[in-house]
């Protein structure tokens, strides 16, 4: 055949080619063995549709000829028998008179077969504009298991390239070197081929885990770099099981993992990490530094390989094993990308033993609570997927998610993404669709985590209605194990949050507590009585002796323009070592009106005289503390937008405090709190107006009062009549919903909208 093909003429029209520097996409159109099939470039694929539609429905256009111009060589159309009969470019191979049949290389797709005469037709010109598309390629780090390679060893790489569906999958192709081609173009390529959708599957690794081929010497060395010499010399291969393996254990791990690569038996593959499983026992502390840092490699590259779940989750534990053990370690595994490969099995495995044995280790890593842990699980997708298991109604799944979830969002930036990606939303859709009472413990355990010390996650749970979905659970299952963390979890979620604890009470909670200190169960149960004594404290806004509600600390603010830092600009004393604060007493929460013009925030306190204070403001927080008439008050507000923390105004007058912010970006803001919902302690400042002096920055403007039933401005015109009010219906008077499920980052982008029509700096009222 050879001989053959070496006399067909040489035509204008050239092979497509891969560029020898790099990689390129391409598709496997057709698969005769490991060692010859053809790839297309997936940047042409469209022009080559277009060519085999244009060619089809123009075949009119052809020419038939007489037998004896169809010789070995001739470049004719001819159809394709598997393909519905299509007409496709090609070449003849051969000829067989006796039977009429002409064997023919489809120059497109590289695909052969043998068509009747009748069957062909000469193209004419115009079709030979477009290059053959047919890529020759080959594995040349391969060699075959049995003697030859076979058709049955091409089936195999023809599955990993398609679909189950039959449908080409989109690879990368890296060109190692090139040789003479057999049967299209010039050149053949020796290549590797890679399955990057999820993660680098490189096909001459998975043929080889498929009993397909034997990897060669050149591509062992490049998997285990320091796994070479003795290990392959010795031929352990197939049968040799434990060749490199002793009463002590293995020469090396790296040893190890070549030997359970080579395997291809699924028995013998399992013994084998047995084995491997306990020299990393052996070798933790004992092994030097390098030594471990080459077994890290090696295991994880050996869990890149599609073992059975058993045989892969061994593999997974030897390499925490050896990973966990020291700070170096650790750094080695992260930076070795086996997060990634975690990952990327999590995403194809439907083996809930081999799905919970990676969410353990991953949990792991999470209790380590080392920042680099936390960054690597964060660019993983490992919070993604997690979170998008708690949809799935597997309870022994879920139990390990959330118990994985809430070791994780002691990251503080974990615990906002787990809020952002609907984390949040679909534990609260939890507590009424599962049954499970192990998995709505480490539920309530996971919110209780992630609400601790954030007001919007917190906030969260109420406008997703985990509050009503909480209330109504432990009303149904107040004779459960569940009713301890459920109380707990309320506690921690409406201790500090004035809208959370209002909400409950709206929805009956404070009865609901009153109903279940009645119950035998709570009187059996001396945790759950203590802690439904402590959620009616919070109700009532008080403390229950021996058992103390978390307070926020606060940082003294001092102001930088002064020398000591001790008193404001504006002589109010912000000392922390004059901030006496009454232990004994709930901190209430004071009221509050505000205004705003377009540059600046203004809060009055309705707290006065003071006998301490303390204010913090940061970009998007107001902090301020105050003891009046011997009770604690406390303000924390989230603001809707930023604010400059170092240019406030901080006044004290015989009835209020009056507090003033610059904000960052001079706009009129459509409510002040960054959540859309109403507080029962703010207001809007209504009846307040008041003439800014001259020497600020504001010039001589004046704060409008306000007609609240017209919206109409009781200002002046020029005409005598009274002024059009310029700013609309101030925000607490519109129809705002009381919980909204859009994120800070939608907020965001539409608060810089608002007010852009009106250029004034007068105050809105």
């Amino acid at each position: 055949e050879s001989e053959l093909v070496a006399d067909i003429p040489q035509t204008d029209t050239c092979t497509e080619t891969l560029s020898e520097c790099g990689y390129t996409d391409v598709v496997i159109t057709a698969v005769h063995t490991p060692a010859l099939f053809y790839v297309q470039r997936h940047d042409r694929c469209a022009e080559v549709e277009e060519l085999m539609t244009y060619i089809n429905t123009d075949i009119h256009r052809s020419i038939k000829k007489k037998k004896q111009h169809y010789i070995v060589g001739q470049l004719v159309l001819a159809k394709f028998k598997p393909d519905n009969n299509r007409w496709y470019r090609g070449r003849i191979l051969s000829t067989d008179e006796d039977n009429d049949d002409y064997e023919i290389f489809y120059l497109d797709f590289g695909d052969r077969d043998f068509v009747s005469f009748a069957d062909l037709r000469f193209p004419w010109e115009e079709i030979q504009r477009l290059s053959y598309q047919a890529i020759e390629c080959s594995f040349d780090t391969l060699t075959p298991r049995a003697t030859e390679w076979t058709t049955q060893h091409g089936d195999v790489l023809w599955d990993l390239a398609h679909t189950d569906d039959d449908v080409r999958m989109a690879l990368v192709a890296k060109v190692n070197s090139t040789k003479p081609s057999t049967y299209s173009g010039e050149l053949c390529y020796n290549v590797e081929i890679f399955d990057t959708s999820t993660a680098d599957v490189e096909f001459s690794d998975q043929l080889v885990l498929r009993g397909v081929a034997l990897a060669s010497e050149d591509r062992i060395n490049e998997i285990f770099p320091e796994a070479t010499g003795s290990v392959y010399d010795e031929e352990i291969f197939p049968d040799a099981i434990g060749s490199v393996y002793d009463e002590t254990g293995y020469v090396s791990i790296r040893a190890a993992c070549v030997e359970l690569y080579m395997c291809i038996h699924p028995d013998q593959q399992y013994q084998l990490a047995e084995k491997l499983m306990r020299t990393c026992k052996t070798a933790v502390g004992t092994f030097p530094g390098g030594e471990m840092d080459s077994a890290i490699r090696s295991l994880t590259q050996l869990l890149k390989f599609s073992y059975p779940s058993k045989t892969s989750c061994l593999i997974l534990s030897a390499l925490m094993c050896v990973g966990l053990t020291s700070i170096r370690n650790m750094d080695v595994l992260l930076s070795e990308g086996a997060l990634s490969v975690i990952y990327s099995i999590l995403n194809t495995s439907e083996d809930d033993y081999q799905i919970q044995s990676l969410i353990s280790a991953v949990e792991d890593l999470a209790i380590t609570n080392r920042s680099c842990c936390a960054s690597a699980i964060r660019e993983s997708g490992l919070v993604e997927y997690l979170c998008g298991r708690l949809v799935v109604k597997r309870s022994q799944n879920l139990k390990h998610v959330c118990s994985c979830l809430k070791k994780l969002s002691h990251d503080s930036k974990i615990s906002t993404m787990v809020r952002r990606i609907g984390g949040i939303h679909s534990m609260c859709t939890l507590l009424l669709v599962c049954d499970d009472t192990l998995v709505l413990i480490d539920v309530f355990s996971c919110l209780n985590v992630l609400c601790t010390n954030n007001t919007r996650n917190q906030d969260a749970v109420r406008i997703e209605g985990g509050l009503k979905n909480i209330c109504t659970l432990l009303e149904v299952r107040c004779y459960t194990e569940v009713l301890q963390p459920g109380i707990e979890l309320l506690i921690n979620i409406c201790t500090k949050n004035d809208s959370n604890r209002q909400a409950l009470l709206n929805l009956g909670a404070k009865e609901m507590v009153t109903r279940l200190l009645c119950s035998s169960f709570a009187d059996s149960k001396m945790n759950v009585q203590s802690s439904l004594m402590q959620l009616l404290a919070v109700f009532e806004e008080k403390r229950v002796t021996g058992q103390p509600l978390p307070i926020k600390p606060a940082d003294p603010v001092t102001d930088p323009s002064t020398e000591q830092g001790a008193e404001n600009r504006n002589g109010v004393n912000n000392s922390a070592s004059l901030v006496e604060f009454n232990d004994n007493s709930f901190y209430k929460s004071p009221k509050v009106l505000w205004s705003q013009t377009k540059s600046k925030v203004k809060l009055c306190v309705q707290l006065a005289p003071v006998k301490h204070s303390q204010l913090n403001i940061t970009i998007r927080n107001i902090f301020y503390r105050a003891v009046f008439e011997g009770d604690n008050y406390e303000l924390n507000l989230d603001i809707f937008a930023d604010v400059k923390p170092d240019t406030y105004e901080h006044k004290m007058t015989s009835a209020e405090q009056l507090i003033t912010v610059d904000k960052e970006i001079a706009t009129v803001w459509p409510r002040l709190t960054q959540a859309n919902e109403k507080l029962w302690y703010l207001s809007v400042d209504f009846d307040r107006w008041k003439e800014i002096s001259s020497d600020s920055d504001e010039g001589d403007v004046r704060w409008s009062k306000m007609n609240v039933e017209t919206g109409d401005s009781l200002g002046t015109a020029e005409g005598g009549g009274p002024t059009p009010r310029t700013a609309g219906v101030p925000p607490e008077l519109a129809d705002i919903s009381s919980s909204s499920s859009s994120s800070e980052d939608e907020d965001e982008d539409r608060w810089h909208d608002v007010g852009s029509d009106n250029d004034s700096d007068e105050f809105k009222i």
